[in-house]
C-alpha cells in the first residue's frame, strides 16, 4: 500500500505475487501429474492390507457379516496355525450374478507375493439375475482374489491413484483399465487445470486492484475480496471435471473459467485505455 502511494505502477506492486504465483503453479502441477498420483497409490495398498487383515478377522468370528456393500463372509472357528472352519462368501456386487463359495475350509495366504483368500473342499455357485440359471463349480483347493484379500501388486487402482503416463496412454490407445475411459478423462483434466488456479486468484486480485484505482481501501479487502470472486471460481472448475469425461465442450470450459480469471486484469485493462481512448478522440 506504501509503494503504491508512492505512485509505483500496478505491475511495480505485483509483481512478487506474479513470482510467487508461478511457483506455486508449477509446484501444484508437479504434485497433480507426478508426486499426487503415487501418494495415493501408497494409501490404497495400505487400506488394502489393513482391510484384508480386518476381513480375516471377521470370518472366523462364525457370524454373517457384510464386509462391504452386497459382499457377505461367515467363518467358523480359528485355529492356531490361521485356518478357517468352514467358510461361506456370498457376492451380489455384480449385478449380473450373484456368486457364492462354499468351502470345508480356508485361510489367508500368500501366493506370489499376492495376497489372497485360499479355500478348499468346496464349491462355487454362480447364479445368473437375468434368467435365474444356477452354475455350480466343485473345488479341491481354489485360490481366490477376492478384492478385499488382493495383494499390492494386483489391486485395481482407480483414475485418482493411476499414474499421469498411464492415463494418457488409454486416452491415446484405448487400452481397457478397470475404470472407465471417461473417468480416466475427467481426472487428465483436474490434473491439467489445478495448476491454474494460483494464477487465478493472482488475476482475480489485480482485476480488483485494478477497478479500484489502488485506492487505500481495496489493499485492507483484498484478500476478502478475493476469494469471494475466487472460489466461486474454482466451484465452478471443479464442478465440470465430471462432466468432462463425456462432453468435449466440458473441457473447454474447464480450461477456459480460470484462464479467464487469470487474463482478467490484462483484458480490464485493455478495455479501460479503449475507453480513454474514445474519450479523447
Amino acid at each position: 500500500m506504501i509503494v503504491s502511494a508512492s505512485g509505483s505502477r500496478l505491475w511495480f506492486v505485483m509483481k512478487p505475487a506474479v513470482i510467487l504465483a508461478m511457483i506455486v503453479s508449477v509446484i501444484v502441477l508437479i504434485v497433480s501429474t507426478l508426486i499426487a498420483p503415487l501418494s495415493n497409490r501408497e494409501v490404497r495398498k495400505s487400506i488394502a492390507l489393513l482391510t484384508a487383515d480386518i476381513a480375516e478377522y471377521v470370518a472366523s468370528q462364525g457370524i454373517l457379516t457384510e464386509i462391504e456393500s452386497d459382499l457377505f463372509v461367515r467363518g467358523g472357528t480359528r485355529a492356531a496355525d490361521g485356518e478357517i472352519d468352514g467358510l461361506f462368501i456370498l457376492d451380489r456386487r455384480d449385478p449380473e450374478q450373484e456368486v457364492i463359495y462354499v468351502a470345508e475350509g480356508g485361510r489367508v495366504a500368500q501366493d506370489d507375493g499376492d495376497m489372497v483368500l485360499e479355500m478348499f473342499g468346496g464349491a462355487i455357485h454362480v447364479r445368473v439375475v437375468q434368467t435365474g440359471r444356477v452354475h455350480r463349480f466343485e473345488f479341491g483347493n481354489y485360490l481366490s482374489s477376492v478384492p478385499w484379500f488382493e495383494g499390492a501388486e494386483t489391486l485395481a487402482y482407480r483414475p485418482r491413484e493411476t499414474t499421469t503416463a498411464v492415463l494418457l496412454n488409454a486416452q491415446a490407445t484405448g487400452a481397457e483399465m478397470g475404470f472407465r475411459l471417461s473417468q480416466a478423462r475427467s481426472e487428465l483434466v483436474r490434473r491439467f487445470t489445478d495448476w491454474l488456479y494460483p494464477a487465478a486468484y493472482l488475476g482475480v486480485g489485480a482485476s480488483i486492484l485494478i477497478l479500484s484505482r489502488g485506492r487505500r481501501f481495496a489493499y485492507r479487502w483484498l484478500l476478502p475480496m478475493t476469494l469471494l470472486v475466487g472460489v466461486p471460481v474454482k466451484a465452478v472448475g471443479l464442478a465440470i471435471i465430471g462432466t468432462a469425461g463425456t462432453q468435449g465442450w466440458a473441457i473447454i470450459v474447464a480450461l477456459v473459467v480460470p484462464l479467464l480469471a487469470a487474463i482478467s486484469p490484462i483484458i480490464i485493462s485493455a478495455v479501460q485505455r479503449l475507453r480513454l481512448l474514445v474519450r479523447f478522440a
